[in-house]
Parts: C-alpha cells; structure tokens; sequence
C-alpha cells in the first residue's frame, strides 16, 4: 500500500497500531509505529526504528516519528511474522483507546 503519509495508512489500518513503515524508495528509514496522536488531519506518530525486523541497536523506547505528515510512506506489510496473534490497540471514532484481537 502507498500513501501519502503515516497517518493515512493508520486510518486505514482502523487507527489500530502497531505496524512498519518506509518511506517509499528509502529503504533504510522505517519505523514500527506503537501510537498515533492525532491532531486534526494529521499529527504525531511514535515508535521506534527496526533493522532486519528487530529494533535498532534493541531501543523500543517510543520516539516522534520523523516526517509522519509527509508523503511517499509505505506499510511493510511482509514484516508481520503471526498475524493471528496480533492483539491491536486503535482508537475508536471519539479516539478512545479499544482493544481487539482481530487484524482486521
């Protein structure tokens, strides 16, 4: 999937995290998006950088995501290893956090 930005492809994904992400055609920068905080049409994605799928230098620490508003972001959808044991934290339509065990 492409996308405009981070906050398109959260919508997208019911506002549920977590998920990876690249910037289209810059493969080195990624991130796993924990959290979204939106404000207005846009807004503030926190996570941490993986490498090979695991986290960079093994820092989950949540960082602002660099660029989330800008475009040419893609979801790394391969990156997923059980699906099926996912449990995803979204945001509902008034963004309250809700818990669901289903992807999607």
């Amino acid at each position: 999937m492409n996308s405009e930005n981070i906050f398109d492809i959260w919508r997208f994904l019911g506002k549920g995290t977590p998920f990876v992400v690249r910037r289209n055609e810059w493969y080195h920068l990624s991130y796993m998006v924990t959290r979204g905080k939106p404000k207005g049409h846009y807004g503030e994605a926190y996570g941490y950088r993986p490498t090979d799928g695991k986290p960079e230098n093994g820092i989950t620490e949540e960082q602002m995501t660099d660029c989330c508003g800008c475009g040419n972001w893609e979801l790394i959808e391969n990156l997923i290893e059980n699906a099926d044991n996912l449990k995803w934290s979204r945001l509902d339509e008034s963004n309250t956090r809700v818990r669901d065990k289903t992807l999607f």
